[in-house]
């Protein structure tokens, strides 16, 4: 059979990458195998991304030597491994945001780590305002751990910090009214302390009396964590004479039996006590004498810490049913401290602390008390907040599991017996869940807990996504609904469990995980759905990377990122469009959703605009802190999704004009390799000039911008280096002169990492940090009949041969004039990486720089065959073949809406044969 001339055409408006089958598998038109850099926000040609913004450099240099128990001392290799943005509330419009981040040593301090916050509040805290670094972690006994899981969780007030194995740490602004400053950070461990101490009238007195423990009699002062103690009292004096408030009517209790308890609270934070132990006035025990008495509490309480009492008792036993209905408590009133008689003892242990001695009384009878609100929860609670490694917040309440160590055993007053029987099932993967009847995140009561049927199948992984929320192990799910005042834990889908920590983020009302078999997605039902276009990915190319991969979906810009910290790719899904595309040259550690304003740093007020984002991490790209600039800090960058980026101190462009580049940085993007020196082992110094007549200016902003951007060649004597990259690991910005020469030693150069596989040479011309553009199409179609009916649309017993391959561009803008071109690509069966490529290059070989432009090609990029030199007429032959380009040309703006293939088919051998 004769060679036949074929032209095959790709539209790619609305192309959107297949990776669920393998590449010589996929055919169709419209779908590619591989789409790289693009936007795909919208529905519009093949469009490249505008890349990411700087947002912050982490400050993981600030000083607290002055601190009795300082962190470890970090420097420009010490590396975060979790940052998690925040957002608090003050006060009624007042808020703050920031970041919360673990840091660990470079390689000779492994495993020493802390945990530190950078916040930004809308007014003065501390007495100041703007950015401010706050150590979290406590370091009195030992050192974070690098490795250990950790959550943090945003909710109202507080931000809390879960480090598996330790306390967990809670951050709030607190407000004394009249304060020098009024408003001060406060970060401690979480959890009400031990439940306060209730005791009868016929009880030892518990504040000066030493034979009540743990009530001190002398010095040193009450710490935060010690217990409130009361006694309970009756009197037969009407406490309208005595008390702070004489207008107020108390309630002269009748004989009977009663029970009382109280707790205590913060107004302005919202922090409480546990329940206190419940006492009773009973007639077979202290019975109240006949005409009645007045009953009150005195209580000690920490002053920092509180600033009302609820008071709390049951109606008279006997006019409800017996001892029963002793447990029903009602709230009988709330109290100001500053409404209350202050009796604080002028001895020790009171003498100089912020805890005083208050007296309040009750004061509704019995047919009043009967229509107040009634306390609903458990009694007793956990002492501590579990030391948990995973948390949600839902529906109100805080959900933890896989716990690990200590859970705040340590006093429940009369409710031992039922911490005992606790203790069998604690610290085994066991989902916990604070209050559910109150805004009480720090309380946790014993009895509110999920054990897994199946042994030492940790819940690891919690997430809420609307009224559901998903607890996740290993090898399977749990769903997790609120009943009324109950949570109703369903195991479901054994087999499916997450295959890494932070593999699992929420989009809208879906949870979207990734497994051993795929990415997969859980409605609020519990049906599971999957996302067949990224199997292949997943299971064949990042099988290995599955457990470091880390997923976040960006609610601003409606894309859900799938980041592979190994590889330096991200993989996008646009829910607004139906893409999916992938970013290359991404040199993130960690990527996730948090609320911050939108503008980006600036100074945030009552009225910011306030958006939900994704922040990526991004650390130094080496350890060695020599080849690492001594001020390099990690930092935290946004996707630029309102391509807002432009020029800024360069000569290529116009001021203002838009630029295009990976990482954010100022300056020119195209530059020439003036000399090159090697730094054994870890890189190579690239000396530049500017390759042309007037100077270029490298990144005067900041030389820190440039770290971790990726360099490519554009041209070069030598072909085959063209595309090739490496990784910047240092700079050195500035003015960059027209011939290489720089007085006083002040040379604008760039260090790049010597494992790149290739080394630079005087004369190469380089690109900074290009947003990395790559389509590739499924397989070349051909379509096979038989008695005139089409039997096959993909007939691999027809040879292909591509000789060319051009494109249709739109909205053309941009870029450095002589760097504008494209790279045409085609792979076979054989190879995972383009058999063939080619530039557009004119009769004399050079490289066509103004490739790219408005309208069809004018210049192909030309195939040869194997061992042959003349270009065009034969290019690469097979079965199979994939057709697609690059572009890797800075700063360039374009729509991408079609590429053409021009060669031909032969028939094979096969197909020749008679049937």
């Amino acid at each position: 059979m004769a060679e036949i001339n074929r032209r095959w055409i790709y539209p790619t408006i609305t192309a959107s990458e297949n990776k669920g089958i393998e590449r010589i598998a996929l055919s169709g038109e419209g779908l590619a195998h591989e789409v790289v850099g693009i936007d795909g926000s919208r529905k519009f040609g093949c469009r490249p991304l505008s890349g990411f913004k700087k947002y912050r450099y982490l400050n993981i240099d600030e000083d607290f030597s002055g601190l009795a128990d300082p962190p470890p001392v970090f420097n420009q290799t010490s590396i975060v491994t979790d940052c998690y943005p925040v957002h608090f509330q003050i006060r009624e419009g007042e808020f703050g945001y920031g970041f919360v981040y673990r840091v660990k040593g470079d390689s000779a301090t492994t495993g020493a780590a802390a945990v530190l916050m950078d916040y930004y509040p809308t007014n003065a805290v501390d007495g100041s305002t703007g950015w401010r670094t706050v150590l979290i972690s406590d370091h009195s006994t030992t050192d974070v751990s690098a490795t250990a899981k950790m959550e943090v969780i945003s909710m109202g007030r507080y931000v809390f910090t879960f480090v598996k194995g330790r306390a967990t740490r809670v951050f709030y602004v607190d407000y004394e009214e009249g304060g020098s400053p009024e408003y001060t950070h406060k970060v401690l461990d979480g959890g009400p302390g031990d439940a306060p101490v209730l005791l009868r009238s016929a009880e030892t007195n518990p504040f000066n009396a030493a034979s009540v423990p743990p009530r001190p009699n002398s010095n040193p002062a009450f710490t935060s964590t010690t217990p409130s103690w009361a006694k309970i009292f009756r009197t037969s004096s009407d406490p309208d004479d005595t008390a702070t408030n004489p207008d107020r009517d108390y309630n002269n209790f009748a004989p009977g039996d009663y029970s009382f308890a109280y707790y205590l609270h913060d107004s302005v934070t919202g922090r409480r006590s546990a329940l206190s132990t419940i006492v009773q006035y009973s007639e077979d025990n202290d019975p109240i004498p006949t005409g009645g008495r007045y009953i009150g509490i005195t209580f000690d309480v920490d002053t920092d810490k509180y600033d009302q009492i609820f008071l709390f008792r049951s109606v008279k036993l006997q006019s409800v049913g017996g001892t029963y209905s002793g447990s029903i408590l009602h709230l009988d009133n709330i109290y100001d401290f500053g409404d209350l008689t202050d009796t604080t003892p002028s001895d020790a242990p009171y003498t100089g602390t912020n805890w005083k001695v208050l007296t309040a009384y009750y004061e509704l009878e019995d047919i009043a008390l009967a229509m107040q609100d009634i306390y609903l929860d458990k009694v007793a609670y956990d002492s501590e907040m579990p030391y948990a490694g995973a948390a949600t917040h839902f529906e109100g309440s805080l959900i933890v599991s896989d716990p690990d160590g200590p859970t705040g055993e340590s006093s429940y007053g009369p409710f031992q017996l039922a911490v005992s029987l606790d203790r069998r099932v604690r610290n085994i993967g066991e989902i916990r869940w604070s209050s559910l009847t109150e805004w009480s995140p720090e309380l946790f009561p014993i009895n509110n807990k999920y054990s897994p049927d199946i042994y030492q199948n940790r819940i690891t992984k919690l997430v809420r996504a609307g009224e559901f929320a998903i607890g996740f192990s290993s090898d399977r799910l749990y769903h997790i609904r609120r009943n009324g005042i109950y949570l109703r834990i369903e195991d479901l889908h054994a087999g499916f469990g997450l295959v890494g920590p932070n593999a699992v983020c929420t989009a809208g009302p879906l949870v979207y995980f990734v497994t051993n078999k795929g990415l997969k997605a859980v409605a609020n039902n519990g049906q599971i759905d999957d996302v067949q276009a990224l199997d292949n990915l997943l299971l064949e190319d990042w099988y290995n990377d599955l457990p470091d991969l880390r997923l976040s979906y960006d609610p601003y810009a409606s894309c859900l990122f799938i980041l592979n910290p190994n590889e330096a790719k991200t993989v996008c899904m646009w829910f607004g469009s139906g893409r999916i595309s992938e970013i290359h040259d991404v040199p993130f550690a960690d990527v996730r959703c948090g609320i911050a304003p939108r503008d980006g740093e600036a100074s945030p007020t009552k009225d910011t605009v306030m958006v939900e984002k994704a922040y990526f991490l991004q650390n130094a790209p080496t350890t060695n802190q020599i080849q690492t600039p001594l001020d390099w800090k990690p930092r935290v960058m946004t996707l630029d999704y309102d391509r807002d980026k432009v020029a800024v101190s360069t000569t290529d462009l116009s001021p203002g004009d838009p630029v295009l580049r990976t990482m954010d940085f100022s300056g020119d993007s195209i530059f020439t390799v003036h000399s090159v020196g090697q730094l054994i082992p870890n890189g190579y110094k690239m000396v530049l000039k500017s390759g042309k007549t007037t100077p270029s200016s490298l990144s005067p902003s900041s030389d820190l911008d440039l770290i971790g951007g990726f360099v490519y060649v554009m041209s070069s004597e030598s072909p085959s280096r063209v595309g090739r990259k490496a990784q910047i690991i240092n700079a050195n910005g500035g003015t960059v002169t027209v011939d290489g020469t720089y007085g006083g030693g002040g040379q604008a150069f760039i260090t790049i990492k010597s494992d790149a596989g290739w080394r630079p040479d005087p004369g190469d011309v380089i690109g900074v940090s290009p947003v990395f553009f790559r389509y590739v199409g499924g397989a070349l179609p051909m379509i096979r009949t038989e008695d005139n009916q089409v039997v096959s649309s993909m007939d691999l017993f027809q040879n292909k041969q591509v000789s060319s391959v051009g494109c249709h561009f739109s909205d053309v803008s941009g870029g450095t004039p002589g760097y504008k071109f494209f790279r045409g690509l085609v792979y076979n069966t054989e190879l995972d990486s383009a058999a063939v490529s080619s530039i557009p290059v004119d009769f004399s070989g050079t490289i066509i720089g103004e490739s790219i432009k408005n309208g069809e090609s004018e210049d192909y990029a030309a195939f040869t065959a194997t061992g042959i030199q003349t270009r065009g007429r034969h290019g690469i032959q097979d079965s199979a073949l994939n057709p697609g380009i690059e572009i890797f040309c800075p700063d360039v703006d374009y729509k991408l809406m079609a590429v053409i293939c021009r060669g031909r088919t032969t028939n094979t051998d096969t197909s020749e044969r008679n049937t």
